[in-house]
């Protein structure tokens, strides 16, 4: 009797580990699945307009220039006008730094596969095609770059530019108050 009642044990361990096996093998695949789409979805963009060919004309080289110069001009104007915004009014940087960086990088991917810089650089369109896919590239960097400069002026000066902001805004309201219990007019401000 004990025989027959450890194999029925037995054959019950079995099923339970099997199933347990099969449970954490689909989680696991499960897991790398969803890894696999969150990480290939987050790269990938539609473009606006089908990508050039492989002998493209030149307007369609021209475009791809003012793509990057517009690339360019738009990282430096975005970053360089954080800092001036966090002076006027108290913004969260962080969040806003992420936005401005989620923005670009999604437009330089699109040009890059519009462009195809990646897939036509060094295949005999001229000096002037390989030299926009390296500033395509270098762009990336200054970028990254742009970022860490953001991110230390956070930690290090934006402090000081709120509470200056802070301070200059209740001396005006100090001054306009005495200027009030004075009879004269209120002057104007920029805000």
């Amino acid at each position: 009797m004990a025989d027959n009642s450890t194999k029925q044990f037995r054959r019950y361990r079995q099923v339970v580990g099997v199933s347990y096996l099969a449970f954490v093998g689909l989680a696991v695949v499960y897991l790398i699945v969803s890894i696999s789409v969150a990480l290939l979805h987050r790269h990938r963009t539609r473009p606006t307009r089908p990508p050039i060919g492989n002998q493209p004309r030149p307007e369609e080289i021209v475009a791809c220039y003012g793509e990057v110069e517009r690339l360019f001009a738009d990282l430096n104007a975005r970053y360089f006008e954080l800092p001036g915004q966090l002076a006027k009014q108290p913004i969260d940087l962080r969040t806003r730094v992420l936005k401005v960086q989620k923005d670009w990088q999604r437009r330089w991917r699109e040009v890059g596969q519009v462009c195809r810089f990646s897939d036509l650089a060094g295949t005999g369109l001229g000096p002037g095609f390989d030299q926009l896919a390296l500033i395509h590239s270098d762009l990336e960097e200054l970028d990254i770059g742009y970022a860490a400069l953001l991110s230390r002026f956070k930690r290090q000066l934006a402090p000081g530019v709120d509470d200056i902001r802070r301070k200059l805004e209740a001396s005006r309201l100090s001054l306009e108050v005495k200027q009030r219990q004075a009879g004269a007019p209120p002057a104007h401000h920029n805000q």
